[in-house]
């Protein structure tokens, strides 16, 4: 794919909860994450992409989670099918109350159910702030997504990340 497309995704994190009832981090070494997302993507061109995935993370180190993605976009019309699967490594500043700056790397494949396109990889970086005052946080950040094979036009692209979430 030679087009990056931006999608808004709402998570959901009640792993982190039983983290911070007991006054620990949700950050802190050893701690679980995991993801569900939705989300909508259309084109200028005509169709668009209904997008679902999730994820799961494990803080090896306080504020440092390794983590592995999965999406689907479901194409309509004139686009196919896409999956993409993304190992990442994120940072999560833990020390600072209530507002958290972050930081990651990810490479992600991109399986292209198509037998006219073929699949494709990138490398990407991600920074941003979740803001957490208690049971509900909301994360803003930006990423950018780098094309590895060939490519031709625009081969990187940056992209909103919003996330909004619950702690149980």
């Amino acid at each position: 794919m030679r087009k990056l497309a931006a999608a808004l995704l709402i998570s959901l994190s009640p792993a982190t909860a039983s983290a911070q009832a007991y006054g620990a981090s949700a950050f802190d070494q050893g701690s679980i994450s995991a993801s569900l997302g939705l989300g909508y993507s259309s084109y200028a061109t005509g169709g668009s992409y209904f997008i679902f995935g999730g994820g799961l993370g494990y803080f090896v180190l306080d504020g440092v989670e390794v983590s592995i993605d999965v999406e689907h976009w479901f194409g309509s019309d004139i686009l196919v099918d896409i999956t993409k699967v993304s190992p990442g490594v994120r940072y999560i500043v833990y020390q600072i109350p209530t507002f958290h700056p972050y930081a990651g790397v990810f490479y992600r494949h991109w399986f292209v159910h198509s037998d006219l396109l073929d699949d494709s990889d990138t490398l990407g970086a991600r920074v941003g702030v979740i803001y957490a005052p208690g049971r509900l946080y909301v994360g803003i950040g930006g990423m950018y997504e780098y094309v590895l094979d060939d490519c031709e036009v625009e081969c990187g692209a940056w992209s909103p990340e919003i996330s909004v979430g619950v702690v149980f």
